[in-house]
């Protein structure tokens, strides 16, 4: 009876032939499968990982370097796609690989989606900063006080890292304008030796300088 129940246990019967075939775990049977099933694992797993990282290092912001909150939660729901597949034990290679396209492709998104501030160009305001700098207080009416104030901004917005475009443009302009607005007092004088009189080339007015 042992030898017959051992028979039994260790084989399997194909009832229609009456063959016995020997029986296999599904768990011991080979698989050509597996090997490339277990590497692509591993890949997805540390792209899995380094995505984690990623996301809890990012900022949702619209400053440079930030990102727009739906980005990180477009790339959120791709971790925890890739994530489901990896804990799926039925996962084939094919679903496998599919799955590590598909969270490439979404880092690529996530990463091209980061808040990037276009350079910009200081260098007419740089220019007219040096250039009004060098006239004199001597002999202006209260125009002058309004010139320093818009000097004072503008070398403001040139220590600004931060600052646009739009706002350059707009301290260059009010420059400009407080520039064209100076007026001398009636009894104007040179203040030192040094000093002379120039014709401004955009607006003729006559300026003090050094």
């Amino acid at each position: 009876m042992v030898e017959l129940f051992v028979v039994f246990c260790c084989t399997g019967t194909d009832f229609e032939t009456g063959n016995k075939t020997p029986f296999v775990d599904d768990e011991d049977r080979p698989s050509v499968e597996r090997p490339i099933v277990n590497k692509i694992t591993l890949t997805v797993s540390v792209s899995v990982t380094v995505a984690l990282q990623a996301i809890a290092a990012a900022v949702a912001g619209d400053k440079s370097g930030e990102y727009p909150q739906s980005a990180i939660d477009d790339y959120k729901f791709a971790v925890a796609e890739a994530q489901i597949v990896l804990n799926n034990t039925r996962a084939t290679a094919s679903d496998i690989s599919t799955a590590s396209s598909a969270l490439a492709a979404a880092k690529v998104k996530f990463e091209e989606a980061a808040v990037k501030v276009a350079t910009v160009n200081k260098k007419e305001l740089r220019q007219k900063i040096a250039e009004l700098t060098k006239i004199h207080a001597t002999g202006y009416k209260e125009s002058w006080n309004v010139l320093q104030a818009k000097l004072e901004v503008a070398n403001g917005v040139m220590n600004n890292d931060k600052a646009t475009q739009k706002r350059v443009k707009d301290a260059l302009a009010d420059l400009n304008a407080a520039f064209a607005d100076l007026k001398f007092t009636e009894n104007a004088e040179l203040r030192g030796a040094q000093a002379s009189f120039f014709i401004h080339p955009f607006n003729k007015k006559n300026c003090i300088i050094s």
